[in-house]
């Protein structure tokens, strides 16, 4: 990762997409034949390796820019990634995807191995429980690594997802991903001839709101590392437009050549 921008978002006053125009992993595979091909026959339990996981859920996407964000703003981030793709060849990608993925492969797991006789409609809480702790360990490495390789994070910043008064966030996802933004290795994208940006730090706010009746943890989300970018140059450049309004041209065949426009101006942006 060589840049990282906090994206200060409203609504983008139009429908949202709900897919994305490419694909970037094969998450689609019914975990129920991950399982079947990992458990030795006759048995009672699985053994998954946990490569298999990773190269069957998190293959290597080459996307350029990792798009950290709430849950309840997928369907605006898909519509940003889906402009960024149309306009300019540059692929995101969407983090808040995977979650939901993840939660239904513990609960399958679970209800094949996990679940107590005893009671009808039950699981075994220990079994239950390692089984969740270890995928979700296995997402956060892949979402973080997925950082690493990227040219760029943007984190949307919503109502969503963090709070301006507070600085905090009940998402231990966002949590995760913001802190990691901090401290990783600046470097480039694989793909990229050559690396030739810095980070900066500047400050910036937000929280995802908890459920009533529900225990949740918050989290302090320390984003100064991040360079701040206004709601409306994040639109001009999804029009193809630089910080003068001015209308641009680009050759979806060069994406990191339109990434480095991209980075001109939401860094000369925050400079003024």
């Amino acid at each position: 990762m060589l840049k990282c921008y906090d994206i200060e978002f409203s609504d983008l006053n139009e429908g949202c997409d709900s897919e994305l125009l490419y694909k970037t992993s094969g998450i689609e595979r019914d975990i129920r034949e991950l399982i079947k091909s990992s458990a030795k026959e006759k048995s009672d339990f699985a053994i998954i390796e946990h490569k298999d996981i990773l190269k069957d859920w998190f293959p290597e996407t080459e996307c350029h820019i990792f798009m950290s964000h709430s849950h309840k703003d997928e369907k605006m981030a898909i519509t940003i990634a889906n402009a960024l793709y149309k306009r300019y060849g540059v692929k995101t990608f969407i983090d808040s995807q995977f979650w939901g993925f993840v939660d239904d492969a513990i609960y399958e797991i679970n209800n094949m191995y996990s679940r107590d006789d005893s009671v009808a409609g039950c699981m075994e809480y220990n079994r239950s429980m390692r089984v969740a702790s270890n995928f979700y360990l296995i997402l956060v490495n892949a979402l973080t690594d997925a950082i690493y390789k990227s040219d760029s994070c943007w984190f949307i910043n919503t109502k969503n997802s963090l709070n301006a008064s507070v600085n905090s966030t009940y998402s231990p996802w966002l949590y995760t991903e913001i802190n990691y933004t901090a401290v990783v290795k600046r470097t480039a994208h694989p793909l990229r001839p050559m690396p030739i940006y810095k980070s900066k730090d500047v400050a910036m706010d937000s929280i995802n709101e908890s459920r009533a009746r529900y225990v949740s943890v918050k989290f302090d989300a320390n984003t100064k590392h991040m360079t701040k970018v206004e709601f409306g140059q994040l639109i001009n450049l999804l029009q193809g437009r630089d910080n003068n309004g001015n209308l641009k041209e680009f050759d979806r065949k060069l994406p990191f050549k339109n990434l480095d426009f991209i980075y001109q101006q939401f860094d000369s942006f925050d400079n003024k």
